[in-house]
């Protein structure tokens, strides 16, 4: 995983892409391929997310410790509601929700800032080394928002955080260990 997000910033735009290309021209024709299309760019999309967070947390100093949970469950609703509504949904057919229906799609909006935000918080903190504010990283996450111009930006930053050296965290203290660590204090 580590190559591929290390890979060359126009070839990772040309990869992200291609399905929303394939999606812009073939989905007026053929209404299935649209959803196969955008699904695939979905997934590549997340996925790279998802690589992005493991690396980032292995270069964050041990005195920062940002938790991933809420990022990762954000992706799993994201992804398995799309493919939800791309199963249970005929092509070109649209959905309206009003009411108390409307606030799990709501909860979405606040689903995809919170994943870019998350993002760019590992992006900052890996590369200063330190806790920054949120009014800091703003400028990031528009970035990943507007990912298909944020690339040509952010790409360069993380192949030079990604070619700093991992920090070692060690989760598992052993008895002996533990007895001598008691012991210097």
């Amino acid at each position: 995983m580590l190559k591929l997000l290390k890979i060359n910033t126009g070839l990772l735009f040309v990869i992200l892409t291609t399905p929303w290309v394939l999606t812009f021209f073939f989905g007026y024709y053929y209404p299935d391929l649209h959803m196969i299309f955008t699904l695939v760019l979905f997934t590549v999309f997340l996925l790279w997310f998802i690589g992005l967070d493991a690396e980032l947390m292995k270069r964050i100093p041990l005195k920062i410790r940002p938790s991933n949970t809420l990022f990762l469950v954000n992706i799993l609703l994201i992804y398995f509601g799309y493919c939800v509504i791309a199963i249970l949904l005929d092509p070109g057919q649209s959905i309206n929700f009003t009411g108390l229906a409307a606030l799990p799609f709501l909860y979405i909006f606040y689903a995809w800032f919170s994943i870019y935000n998350h993002l760019s918080k590992l992006l900052t903190y890996s590369e200063d080394e330190t806790e920054v504010a949120l009014n800091k990283r703003v400028g990031d996450m528009i970035l990943f928002f507007f990912f298909f111009i944020g690339v040509w930006w952010l790409q360069p930053r993380i192949k030079e955080v990604l070619n700093k050296p991992e920090i070692i965290r060690q989760k598992y203290v052993g008895i002996r260990e533990k007895d001598d660590l008691m012991n210097r204090q």
